[in-house]
């Protein structure tokens, strides 16, 4: 089930878009990654619930100034209350090595803005909540393996020309030199 509001507004040479959405999901035999040292298997859960809301708000000014950003908050969870006839002690925990807050943000401007000729500059930033590699119910809170909170910025130039039937663009990532998980 998706429930979503979409909603634009445009006032003289301003331009407000926002959107929202709720989920909810229940999935059987849900397949995710389960990380063995270097490597992994994959692992099937026999019943997993998503649920979770999402946000983006868009501010434009004339087309030459663009304020963006978005959020996400999912909850992936465990559903099975037992595991090959046994009490499932990850029952109702979160999915492990799964983010279940992040957000973006982006700004920018359109120096060259026309029908022959668009240049853009764009400033990104990205947030990832910290998260457990694995089962959040499992091991001491002391050892637990933590992906950490990660925040990187990257910047964006963008080129069209001949009316945007051909492009160029240069991206530059993690400018701050973020560790990154």
């Amino acid at each position: 089930m998706n429930v979503g509001l979409n909603g634009k507004l445009q006032l003289a040479a301003w331009s407000l878009q926002a959107e929202s959405n709720y989920f909810l999901r229940s999935s059987s035999d849900f397949i995710r990654f389960l990380p063995l040292g270097p490597f992994g298997e994959f692992e099937n859960l026999t019943n997993v619930k998503s649920e979770g809301v999402e946000g983006s708000l868009t501010i434009e000014f004339k087309q030459f100034l663009l304020l963006s950003g978005n959020v996400t908050f999912q909850n992936i969870t465990d559903q099975n209350e037992f595991d090959e006839g046994l009490e499932n002690v990850n029952y109702q925990s979160r999915i492990p090595n799964v983010p279940y807050l992040f957000a973006n943000t982006r700004v920018g401007i359109r120096p060259i803005n026309n029908q022959d000729h668009q240049l853009g500059i764009f400033w990104s930033s990205k947030f990832i909540e910290a998260f457990f590699l694995n089962w959040e119910k499992l091991g001491s809170a002391n050892t637990k393996n933590i992906i950490p909170k990660q925040l990187t910025h990257q910047m964006d130039i963008e080129y069209a020309f001949q009316d945007g039937r051909y492009n160029l663009s240069c991206s530059v990532f993690n400018l701050t030199n973020a560790k990154v998980f």
